[in-house]
């Protein structure tokens, strides 16, 4: 599995990830998205992977960090993510 640093950053980036708001091993996502007017190569590799999955409204394709990945952040980051209710 070969995921770039680009690619790690654009997870946190549609979680909304920010190290400070760990707390006490734990991090809860109070977004998940990120929209785009095209496809994105990263993107789709990240689907190909199942770290993400994409859906496509109109012109937008929003592309969402699936549990793989968000698992594979926290790992990284050292700090359980899961999503808001």
């Amino acid at each position: 599995m070969n995921i770039s640093l680009e690619q790690i950053n654009l997870m946190k980036h549609a979680i909304g990830f920010t190290p400070k708001k760990i707390k006490r091993g734990k991090y809860i996502a109070w977004r998940n998205y990120f929209c785009s007017y095209g496809e994105s190569r990263d993107w789709e590799q990240l689907v190909e992977l199942g770290f993400a999955e994409k859906n496509q409204r109109e012109k937008a394709i929003y592309y969402f960090v699936t549990q793989k990945g968000m698992d594979y952040i926290g790992e990284i980051m050292g700090a359980k993510i899961t999503e808001s209710e």
